[in-house]
């Protein structure tokens, strides 16, 4: 989600606070696993595979929508569930195991496997593949919507109804109390007025998934 929403709260800080700097990692197979050890100040991820062990906050609700090319002629018209499933899709994986992604998660628990032709590292890897093809992706509305402005894409509604569900953002539980922890956190979900930086701040180097 780093394209979507993270990208704002990197310029406010670099607005802000221009000592501050930002290193983007992979999603791990067990995101919970670099928080535990604190390799990691942030993790951005669906709310409900997030641990209990760690404190989180809500930042938006999404949504999945279908995602192709504009030549695609599958697209043109409603797309049923019989012509979704058997088509090629191209879908995010992550990490050594190519642990699925939120989607794939949520389609099985409705019994249902896709056919993926294109296994992508990233989310933001996704669009490219589908122009000049037949393929399909299912992708976070805004994301799909970003990439909509620059590329010529089709987006439609799944012909499944899958479940919105909320994005947020958790931090190691030793680093709670932490005042630059806590200013970052804030930026995150809208709760530090612009210009407000606390003195305390150090030029530091937020590590996020």
């Amino acid at each position: 989600m780093a394209l979507v929403f993270f990208r704002t709260v990197i310029a406010r800080v670099g607005r802000e606070a221009p000592g501050i700097t930002f290193e983007l990692v992979p999603l791990d197979d067990q995101p919970v696993e670099p928080l535990r050890r604190g390799e990691v100040d942030f993790l951005i991820f669906p709310e409900m595979y997030m641990s209990n062990a760690h404190p989180k906050a809500k930042l938006f609700d999404a949504t999945l929508v279908c995602v192709g090319c504009h030549m695609n002629k599958q697209l043109s018209r409603k797309l049923a569930f019989e012509r979704y499933m058997s088509m090629g899709h191209v879908a995010a994986q992550f990490g050594p195991t190519g642990k699925p992604s939120i989607e794939a998660w949520l389609l099985l628990e409705h019994g249902h496997k896709r056919r993926i032709e294109v296994a992508l590292p990233s989310f933001s890897m996704i669009p490219p593949r589908l122009l000049g093809t037949e393929r399909i992706a299912t992708m976070h509305s805004r994301l799909a919507r970003l990439f909509a402005t620059t590329m010529r894409l089709r987006i439609v509604d799944l012909p499944l109804p899958l479940p919105a569900f909320t994005e947020a953002v958790q931090w190691p539980a030793l680093r709670n109390n932490d005042q630059a922890s806590i200013w970052m956190r804030k930026i995150s979900t809208g709760g530090v007025p612009h210009g407000v930086t606390p003195a305390i701040f150090a030029p530091s180097y937020p590590k996020v998934i």
